[in-house]
């Protein structure tokens, strides 16, 4: 119920401001960009997500396990975002999204 909120929540800001989304694509496991918009990305304590609408205009709520990446164009800048699985104890915890630096 939580993620469903949460996701209304996107919805309604991105549909409200598209000055706050940005230009990019997201990168699949195998390597394949699919181009779009990057919304909101949202931390949490353990997971974390990001709103991508594609060119159709079709909203999505992306989990970071599902993909390997995905990048910002903002400014002429290029900006990279990397899924990674979070271990703790040497136990697989989850996936979050860090920057490439």
């Amino acid at each position: 119920m939580k993620r469903l909120y949460t996701l209304l929540l996107a919805i309604l800001i991105c549909g409200a401001a598209s000055a706050g989304t940005f230009q990019g694509y997201l990168i699949t496991k195998n390597g394949h960009r699919l181009t779009g918009r990057i919304g909101a990305i949202f931390y949490a304590e353990r997971t974390s997500s990001v709103i991508f609408i594609n060119d159709f205009g079709t909203l999505y709520d992306i989990h970071p396990a599902l993909v390997r990446g995905f990048v910002i164009e903002k400014d002429n800048q290029k900006i990279v975002y990397l899924s990674k699985m979070h271990r703790r104890a040497g136990r697989s915890c989850g996936y979050y999204i860090t920057a490439n630096k």
